[in-house]
């Protein structure tokens, strides 16, 4: 079957920004990266999973009804605000045969940003939805009782595993450890990396010549973290970088790591993870994130369990089989995340709809 796809993006100028990322890739393909088309792990290239070029529309914009008619697929992520919500209620009334697909984001930044006045607008969008994309699998039976109509089924982001720079051993002789990004220590957004720099800062005690690097998204972000990371004592040992583009770059600094230790207290993807199996890079990391639990099923802790991070941090460093086993579980696991099996799980699901097949994606 051929997919004409839409996606709405909760954001201004829509198609400016990805074609403004797109050239910003392609810009550094130039320069020697393997490949200008990749398809990036993000909530965006859902859409170019299934369809090369699928029409971009924006929460802030007028929607082009006339190129939408030719679309059989909409795609839309369920942000905590009502404006995403309303728009796909009064697309689904002009076109009642679209099929629409829900991609929920967060669990837990969706409950915290809700206004709870907004809450039956956001339940009337997602009845109004055919299918659920969830993140991470083991949420799937939450969206099932709440949205029982729904098929549920489970839609990480793709990882164009082609096209990223191929995994590649780290360095023995690198005294450098991966701390992850964001770095927001404080307020209603903060994944709560201090146990990340806790366990850091404990690592240090069996080796002093480790030192760190991470990335912040925003400026006051990382005007925040520089002094948190101060009072912990440890500003000569971290660098903080702000995130860049395009994600080769990025990439770039996560493969001079020895190791990864990011611990968030929060339900997100987990593109770090995916990022570090791709490129060859063993993690300690957090087990409340399931995508955590596959890639790394030996160094997965309690987001606040540093004494056991730190141990398996040490025993990466210290035990060559135990680092060789966790870098090539990873590498076999991250698979399950490639554009071709996205497409896949899309189209299974783009399937059950048409057919109005009383089913359920499997577990």
């Amino acid at each position: 079957m051929e997919y004409k796809v839409a996606i709405l993006l909760n954001k201004n100028y829509a198609k400016l920004r990805i074609l403004s990322k797109k050239v910003l890739h392609r810009l550094y393909a130039r320069r020697g990266q393997s490949s200008s088309r990749i398809i990036l792990p993000e909530f965006d290239s859902f859409a170019e999973v299934l369809d090369p070029n699928p029409l971009f529309l924006s929460t802030e914009e007028p929607i082009p009804w006339s190129r939408l008619s030719e679309c059989n697929l909409l795609i839309w992520e369920w942000g905590w605000t009502a404006v995403p919500a309303a728009t796909v209620l009064g697309i689904r009334e002009r076109m009642p045969n679209l099929k629409i697909l829900l991609f929920t984001g967060p669990l837990d930044l969706f409950w915290r940003g809700l206004d709870y006045r907004d809450f039956e607008l956001h339940l009337k969008a997602a009845r109004a939805s055919d299918a659920v994309g969830i993140m991470l699998r083991d949420m799937q039976s939450f969206y099932e009782h709440l949205l029982p109509h729904a098929f549920v089924f489970h839609m990480p982001v793709p990882l164009d595993l082609a096209r990223l720079i191929p995994g590649k051993s780290t360095p023995r002789e690198s005294k450098t450890v991966f701390l992850g990004a964001p770095v927001r220590f404080t307020g209603i957004s903060t994944q709560l990396p201090i146990s990340t720099f806790l366990t850091f800062r404990h690592l240090r005690d069996f080796d002093d010549e480790l030192n760190g690097i991470c990335f912040a998204y925003e400026k006051s972000e990382k005007v925040e973290a520089e002094e948190i990371i101060a009072r912990l004592g440890l500003s000569h040992d971290i660098r903080i970088y702000t995130y860049m583009r395009p994600l080769f770059r990025f990439l770039k600094y996560m493969v001079q790591c020895r190791l990864g230790i990011y611990l968030p207290h929060s339900l997100v993807q987990g593109r770090l993870a995916l990022m570090a199996a791709s490129v060859g890079l063993p993690i300690v990391t957090s087990a409340e994130i399931e995508t955590h639990k596959y890639l790394y099923p030996e160094t997965t802790v309690a987001w606040y369990e540093t004494a056991k991070a730190t141990d398996l941090a040490h025993r990466l460093l210290t035990d060559d089989n135990f680092y060789k086993r966790t870098v090539e579980t990873a590498r076999e696991r991250v698979g399950y995340y490639s554009v071709d099996h996205c497409a896949a799980r899309m189209q299974k699901a783009i399937c059950a709809i048409s057919s109005n097949a009383a089913v359920r994606a499997p577990r």
